[in-house]
């Protein structure tokens, strides 16, 4: 068994002679055809466990491989592998090497063995050396993944480690799409077969909370959160780019802003160019993302509810047909953006970063002594501050005007990112009931936002519309604003009392 790192990066078909013409590949490589073919139990009980069996034909030898669940490195991949010669394409369970893992399929495949998917593709490989004793295999992938009648194309690039730092990855990887536009993929062609086989649109995701606890540094939290963040950026972006469900949009956002808050955590102890470049970069993405989330949210949660009170209006179907319009255009404006060079740019910088743990290529100051420390009273301090800033702003709250509120809820979110962020290190009931009603507080703050950003896109929407349909429009808007404005009223006394509530309460605390 060895220990596979890899990153899987996805290219346009058109531009395979682009790939195959770049000076870094040097001499044409012949490519070989690889067909493999991927077993599991009726049940998927392989995949449940996150296990990956398949019998690859290849130079007419057949060699079954086994890959277990690894963990990522910035967009990559470290994963166990373990393969052996094998005398057809049907899996050979005995011939496993590795106990553990020899065990755990064994199991799993007491329920029987089935073929799920096969993948057919030609395979070009190039061996990429470096002048410090570095490879990187290089590997172009194009054919096609097949379940059933079902097919999938493969366009893919895989670089895999063979001996130096992993961050010679992302590095190799931003060369090429300085000249060929690349997707980073966290999809494996496994997983890729097994969504094709059962019929799986791409789905959204939370993000995971980092485990903090035990011996974990400030340097350590930083890694576990800012990886944590690309999962969940990264996880996301197939399902803003392949379907409309709105929460592939909103997802991503929460990712950005998530990495966002967490880099505003850390930046006393970050170099200043570096923090600048991050969260510039994860600035400008946000921003484009944007209009898609705004409209969104005009849509379904402001003037969906309503619109099902006044169906009989004809003013909803005038907004509604503009609504149709400004939502497609601003997803394929965020889409755009995710397609980009430049976005590609900064996952592999942002990959490249934390593989090379790049803090601490500067000389030492105050913030390398604390970027050593432990975690725990880091995030104390850093909470205590952050709730006591929220404490003072919050005694206002009743007299604070629009633009303050708006500061307020902005205070609140980056206060509910840390202690989330920290919350596996807080136990007990107190810490729960503050993570309780922090929440609370946001999503009630949130609304009000909400609200107040639908008033400019209504009056954008009853704007670009004319004639009759411009008086039903803004008849329907001025019904929409209304509504909300009556719901705003009757939530102000219980949203001031839970601002009243939340900071009587004390927050978290470590115990050292």
């Amino acid at each position: 068994m060895y220990q596979e790192t890899e990153l899987k990066l996805l290219f346009r078909s058109r531009d395979q002679s682009l790939l195959h013409a770049l000076p870094l590949i040097g001499e044409k490589a012949k490519g070989r055809p690889l067909l493999s073919v991927y077993y599991d139990t009726p049940r998927r009980d392989l995949r449940r466990r996150g296990v990956v069996l398949r019998v690859r034909k290849a130079d007419g030898r057949y060699i079954q491989g086994v890959k277990s669940k690894g963990r990522r490195i910035g967009g990559g991949t470290v994963r166990p592998e373990i393969e052996c010669p094998v005398p057809t394409e049907a899996p050979l369970l005995s011939a496993i090497a590795d106990g553990r893992l020899k065990r755990l399929v064994t199991r799993a495949a007491a329920n029987g063995l089935e073929p799920v998917f096969h993948t057919a593709f030609t395979r070009t490989s190039h061996r990429l050396s470096f002048d410090d004793g570095g490879r990187v295999m290089l590997d172009i992938d194009v054919g096609k993944i097949v379940a059933a009648t079902a097919t999938e194309p493969i366009c893919e690039l895989e670089l895999e480690l063979e001996a130096g730092p992993a961050h010679r990855l992302f590095d190799v990887a931003r060369q090429i799409n300085a000249h060929v536009p690349l997707r980073v993929s966290v999809a494996s062609k496994a997983s890729r077969g097994y969504a094709l086989a059962a019929g799986e649109t791409p789905g959204w995701s939370k993000f995971a909370r980092p485990d903090l606890t035990g011996k974990v540094t400030v340097e350590d939290a930083i890694t576990l959160a800012v990886q944590g963040c690309l999962d969940h950026l990264l996880g996301n972006e197939t399902c803003l780019l392949e379907t409309d469900d709105p929460e592939g949009v909103h997802q991503v956002r929460i990712a950005l802003h998530r990495l966002r808050s967490t880099l505003r955590l850390f930046r006393s102890v970050l170099p200043a160019d570096q923090y600048r470049w991050l969260t510039d970069e994860t600035k400008w993405l946000t921003g484009r993302l944007a209009a898609a989330r705004d409209w969104d949210v005009f849509s379904d949660e402001i003037v969906g509810p309503v619109a099902v009170q006044f169906s009989a209006e004809p003013g909803f179907a005038v907004l509604r047909s503009a609504l149709v319009h400004r939502r497609r255009t601003s997803r394929r404006a965020a889409r755009r953006a995710v397609r980009s060079k430049r976005y590609t740019e900064f996952v592999l910088t942002l990959s490249g970063w934390l593989a090379r743990r790049q803090w601490r290529s500067h000389k030492p100051d105050k913030g390398s002594e604390r970027v050593l420390g432990p975690v725990a009273s880091f995030a104390d301090t850093l909470i205590a501050r952050r709730h006591r800033q929220v404490r003072n702003d919050g005694h206002k709250f009743a007299t604070m005007t629009a633009e303050q509120r708006h500061q307020f809820r902005i205070d609140v979110k980056k206060l509910r990112y840390a202690t989330d962020l920290f919350g596996s290190l807080y136990r007990g009931k107190g810490a729960t009931d503050y993570l309780g009603r922090l929440g609370k507080l946001q999503d009630s703050l949130g609304y009000a936002n909400d609200v107040a950003v639908a008033e400019d896109l209504t009056r954008g929407l009853c704007q670009s519309t004319k004639g009759d349909d411009g008086a039903h429009g803004r008849r329907a808007g001025a019904i929409v604003l209304g509504w909300h404005a009556h719901a705003m009223a009757r939530a102000a006394g219980p949203l001031a009392k839970r601002v009243k509530r939340f900071i009587a309460t004390r927050p978290p605390h470590t115990k050292r």
